[in-house]
């Protein structure tokens, strides 16, 4: 698992769209949730981000490794980079439920089937609840550049009733840095994927003016004192 990451997450809406805040690497970023763009193909959202009368302007695509540190800030204390196929494990369960809850999600109602998770136990499942995310450009996913060559995340959380008991991150979508080939998501690219959208939070204006007059005190004092 990736060191130095720490996570408090602030849900907020922002217009129509909810974003997630959070600090990672003590930075502290605006997600906007993948629901708010499911559906839409890469290049629609990269119009609206270029569009300064878009809600989505100022935002721009995750890098595979804002990516991994996010899912990673929610999987708790499991390393679950690397890992393909389910966990049964508490931590991993509860968080990477809180991430669908956050970001959005989609449900489809099972039979019944079992899944065997990486912890090595068998469970049956009612309900299946997903959200899958594109992001990332060229290089930063693949070994392969091109704007067509992209990542995709995949988060799955498997419920009995109203319980969730296993979720996976699937590393065959690309988000493990381990991954050299991962999945290559064209351009036009719909369905129930939304797009990992960040932005570094702004410091605000106070702040700054705050900083600065601290900063002319300390000069003044300094001269005073000489």
């Amino acid at each position: 698992m990736k060191l130095g990451i720490f996570a408090s997450v602030l849900v907020l809406s922002t217009s129509a769209n909810a974003a997630v805040v959070n600090t990672l690497n003590n930075i502290q970023y605006e997600w906007l949730e993948l629901s708010a763009t499911a559906g839409m193909s890469r290049l629609d959202v990269m119009g609206q981000i270029n569009n300064t009368n878009s809600e989505l302007y100022g935002y721009e695509y995750a890098t595979r490794e804002q990516v991994e540190d996010l899912l990673l800030s929610y999987s708790g204390s499991y390393a679950v980079d690397g890992i393909t196929g389910s966990r049964s494990e508490s931590s991993v369960v509860t968080g990477l439920s809180r991430f669908l809850d956050d970001f959005g999600s989609y449900s489809a109602p099972s039979s019944g089937r079992p899944t065997t998770t990486g912890d090595g136990d068998l469970v049956y499942f009612d309900t299946i609840h997903n959200m899958r995310g594109l992001y990332g450009f060229g290089d930063t996913c693949s070994q392969y550049g091109g704007f067509r060559t992209s990542c995709i995340s995949n988060v799955i959380v498997y419920s009995q009733g109203d319980e969730d008991v296993a979720a996976v991150i699937s590393q065959s979508f690309g988000w493990n840095s381990q991954t050299t080939t991962p999945y290559l998501a064209s351009d036009d690219l719909r369905g129930n994927f939304g797009s990992h959208l960040v932005r570094v939070v702004p410091i605000p204006a106070a702040v700054w003016l705050f900083g600065s007059g601290l900063i002319g005190l300390a000069g003044f004092a300094r001269r005073k004192k000489a």
